[in-house]
């Protein structure tokens, strides 16, 4: 049986295997490993209780109503705006995680595996690497939500720069995609890539939104987050409720991923291959709140 962390809306294991989305939000769910996080040094344990749970949601896609009042989850760095998320289909995410990807199950194994009798990591190495790895999957998760919303409709838009939720220091900017409308036929198409992808030329390389899944549109899917003065648990409890904050996002799907940063070989675990290269990747995409 699915987890219930990710599956939180009870759909049975066959539903749940062909949701469009799965792959890409399992990522995006935070196990509550919190001692990992602070066990590998990426949150100091010498910071106060308030200070180490403002610092964990560098590591957090989602917040949940320990950190904000919302209905379910919220998006923990929207904040009054509307956004895009490019959602990657299964398969594509299947494909990173099989050219090196982390996952939450894979960083934990490598923590747990690498721990001394007393529960502590043994080398400075094993800490950066698991840094690392925990990093990157936040900056190649958060290079998929972007500023600002574009649809798929039928006018036709040049390339169109949009910025990420992914932090470049040695840039000093959030990085980019690019997204444009081209004619397909009588209709038009949605594309998207990476800066990596547009900078090295092949800005007509993009990766195509997905129409339908399994038969279903999933076109322009429409959301909001709002977060209240408390947490609106039933119709009984609304009364009182103000929204103190609200996003909108549109959703797409897209068969392809985002990278945040040039893959090496064609692979994403080169980046923590030795602790000079954990170093540079961590001065440079450092993630922030």
């Amino acid at each position: 049986m699915m987890d219930d962390q990710y599956n939180p809306y009870g759909y049975s294991d066959e539903a749940w295997e062909q949701n469009p989305y799965r792959a890409f939000y399992e990522l995006c769910m935070f196990p509550g490993s919190e001692e990992l996080v602070k066990g590998c040094g990426l949150v100091s344990q010498a910071l106060s209780t308030e200070e180490q749970k403002s610092a964990m949601k560098k590591c957090r896609i989602f917040t949940n109503t320990d950190y904000a009042n919302g209905l379910d989850y919220n998006v923990q760095f929207f904040n009054n705006y509307h956004y895009t998320i490019f959602v990657p289909t299964n398969d594509a995410i299947k494909d990173a995680i099989a050219k090196g990807l982390p996952t939450w199950e894979d960083i934990e194994k490598d923590y747990n595996s690498h721990c001394n009798s007393e529960g502590n990591l043994q080398t400075s190495e094993d800490s950066l690497r698991i840094q690392t790895k925990i990093t990157y999957l936040t900056n190649f998760i958060r290079n998929h939500f972007a500023d600002s919303s574009v649809f798929a409709d039928n006018s036709e838009v040049e390339d169109k720069e949009m910025v990420t939720a992914s932090y470049d220091s040695d840039n000093e900017r959030f990085c980019k995609i690019h997204v444009d409308r081209i004619k397909a036929g009588d209709k038009t198409k949605l594309r998207v890539c990476d800066d990596e992808t547009y900078l090295n030329g092949d800005k007509n390389n993009k990766i195509e939104t997905v129409d339908e899944v399994n038969g279903k549109d999933v076109r322009n899917i429409l959301a909001r987050d709002v977060s209240c003065n408390k947490i609106p648990r039933d119709v009984a409890a609304m009364e009182g409720i103000r929204i103190d904050a609200s996003s909108a996002a549109v959703i797409h799907v897209i068969d392809g991923v985002l990278n945040h940063t040039a893959l090496v070989n064609g692979r994403h675990d080169s980046t923590w291959q030795s602790k000079e290269s954990c170093k540079r990747y961590l001065k440079r995409y450092g993630a922030r709140k």
